[in-house]
């Protein structure tokens, strides 16, 4: 007679699977339940004061599970992300609101310890959203939304706002702003920007430059 082959019963994945399936459910089970039996509330805070006192016992716990089980438990990190995409960017906001100056230090440290994965990735990000890299870069360096980009390059016409030729492609166009109040001026193109620049937004010079063009314009 054939041995009968056994059937493996995951008892972690069958729980993890019953959840998912019924977790409206239990959530609102488990509420009705803290509100009729109240004295679970001790029991909570028993709970976290335990949690406080084993802080470090629970994180080298943590560590070396996931040494490991390290890519199960990136695989998991990864879909749990992907499911909650909105929940994990709020919970981020939270955590930066309540805490800013230890979220930039530990993101601060994050990019020293991995300068080329970041390097990587926001290569990959930019590439893979332009439009998003293009607002983005008009709000950190002239707090500029896009549409107010548009806004501006519709006012012109599409043209530069001094020497009134038409943009090609947005690479040639530059967004002019007073260095000293970051007022956003207008948009013109390469050679009338770097022609401020160069004059230091000083009017004097461009009137004396101007002078000394006509002073010899009859000679031609």
């Amino acid at each position: 007679m054939a041995r009968e082959q056994l059937i493996v019963f995951d008892r972690k994945e069958y729980h993890r699977q019953y959840y998912k399936d019924h977790s409206e459910e239990l959530k609102a089970y488990k509420k009705q339940w803290a509100k009729d039996h109240p004295e679970s509330e001790k029991l909570k805070e028993h709970r976290l004061q335990w949690r406080k006192e084993h802080r470090e016992d629970r994180r080298e716990y943590s560590r070396q599970h996931y040494k490991e089980h390290r890519e199960e438990v990136l695989e998991k990190c990864k879909q749990y992300r992907k499911e909650n995409n909105e929940k994990v960017k709020d919970n981020r906001r939270k955590r930066y609101k309540n805490n800013p100056e230890k979220e930039l230090e530990q993101c601060k440290q994050y990019y020293m310890n991995n300068k080329e994965k970041c390097y990587e990735q926001s290569k990959r990000w930019a590439k893979n959203n332009p439009e998003k890299k293009k607002e983005s870069q008009l709000k950190y360096q002239y707090n500029l939304s896009l549409k107010e980009w548009e806004g501006l390059w519709y006012s012109q016409d599409g043209r530069c706002a001094i020497c009134d030729t038409f943009f090609i492609e947005t690479k040639d166009i530059h967004i002019d702003h007073d260095h000293k109040t970051g007022k956003i001026r207008g948009l013109l193109c390469r050679a009338c920007n770097y022609g401020l620049g160069n004059f230091s937004d000083n009017t004097e010079s461009l009137l004396l430059a101007v002078s000394y063009l006509n002073k010899f314009r009859g000679n031609n």
